[in-house]
């Protein structure tokens, strides 16, 4: 089989269908890592009391086992338990959606008043009416490990990892598929295509829209110390229609942006340049809220999300090639699940039946 794209999603696809015996060639476009699509800025934020739908709990906690799997056989850290809190209004959507899944999956999340917020870390400045959501199962994923981790034991068990080779076209061919690169062209038992951003090109029929994002890195204005993962979680505020999200100091700074928001574009005309109006995004609605964390602005980065019409995944054969999978646009809040993901590509390439229950990731909801 072939994957095309080797950012999260790709990566732990090879993982996982070399690990099932099957033999893997990946391409991607670039070298990895690369910050040129979705799979880049550091860290990345993982948690279970999701609030885009309960339907995602089995797949996270699929994704939870996974991740320990795969830093008990890399021999690296990957995973990082901080606890989680969540701040807004009850009635917003993100903090009705989380506590909903909580209460399905019976999840253990404490429900804090402001006062209970600010006393617990000071840092956090919510106003009288909000609320915060604390659970302690929640943490960051580390980038570049994880997709290190992912490559590595593809190759060990016989993968050949291409870089630097650029998709240029499929075609169904018998009951596979021929496969068109800048390099050559493969004929290949099953595609699977992991292309983040770069998907709308090969499925110009699935309703997809890529838009662009800003990854922001400030200095705090109190202590280093005070924002470490040993004392401070990841955290997320809605704010009205605003939602910003940030993790604890690591690296160089404290990593916050803006979850949606950002303007539409595609994977090649996406504005990499980072602006004023960038960071005013996040620092006006944080400066009230977060004042302590929002020092020196260090550095920007830029990421795409690639979305559906709802905003769930897309994990499934292709609608009209059965050789062909599609492993996840995942509209901004895909990395924490991509070892299950790539899991469950694989076995759909594979003919395996998949350990988590796929029904609302098919492609076919968007068929009318």
């Amino acid at each position: 089989m072939l994957v095309a794209g080797l950012g999260v999603m790709g990566s732990a696809a090879a993982h996982h269908a070399a690990r099932l015996g099957a033999r893997v060639i990946g391409i991607d476009q670039f070298s990895i890592p690369h910050d040129r699509g979705s799979s880049h800025g550091e860290t990345r934020n993982i948690r279970q009391a999701i609030y885009e739908s309960p339907g995602y709990v089995p797949l996270l906690r699929r994704a939870f086992a996974l991740w320990r799997e795969l830093e008990a056989e890399s021999g690296r850290p990957l995973l990082r338990l901080t606890g989680r809190m969540m701040m807004g209004r009850p009635d917003g959507a993100a903090m009705s959606g989380a506590l909903a899944t909580a209460r399905q999956y019976q999840l253990p999340i404490e429900v804090l008043s402001a006062t209970e917020v600010r006393h617990r870390y000071p840092v956090f400045e919510p106003s009288d009416e909000m609320i915060g959501l604390f659970e302690n199962e929640a943490g960051m994923l580390l980038v570049e490990p994880c997709l290190t981790s992912h490559l590595e034991l593809a190759r060990r068990r016989g993968a050949a990892i291409h870089f630097e080779e650029t998709l240029l076209g499929w075609t169904p061919s018998g009951r596979g598929v021929e496969v068109r690169t800048s390099r050559t062209t493969y004929l290949t038992d099953r595609l699977v295509l992991a292309l983040g951003a770069w998907l709308p090109n090969f499925l110009p029929t699935l309703p997809l829209t890529i838009e662009r994002q800003v990854l922001l890195w400030f200095e705090p204005r109190a202590r280093r110390e005070d924002f470490f993962p040993e004392v401070f979680p990841i955290y997320l505020w809605e704010l009205g229609d605003i939602t910003i999200y940030g993790v604890p100091f690591w690296g160089d700074g404290l990593k916050m942006a803006r979850h949606h928001g950002g303007q539409s574009c595609t994977a090649d005309t996406v504005r990499r340049d980072i602006d004023d109006a960038d960071i005013a995004m996040v620092r006006g609605p944080l400066e009230r809220h977060m004042p302590l964390g929002m020092g020196r602005f260090l550095r920007g980065q830029t990421c795409v999300y690639t979305n559906t019409p709802d905003r769930h995944f897309i994990i499934d054969r292709h609608p009209a090639h059965e050789a062909v999978i599609v492993a996840s646009p995942c509209s901004g809040h895909g990395f924490k699940y991509a070892a299950a993901v790539g899991e469950a590509a694989a076995q759909l390439a594979l003919d395996i039946p998949p350990t988590v229950d796929l029904g609302m990731f098919r492609a076919g909801r968007f068929s009318a």
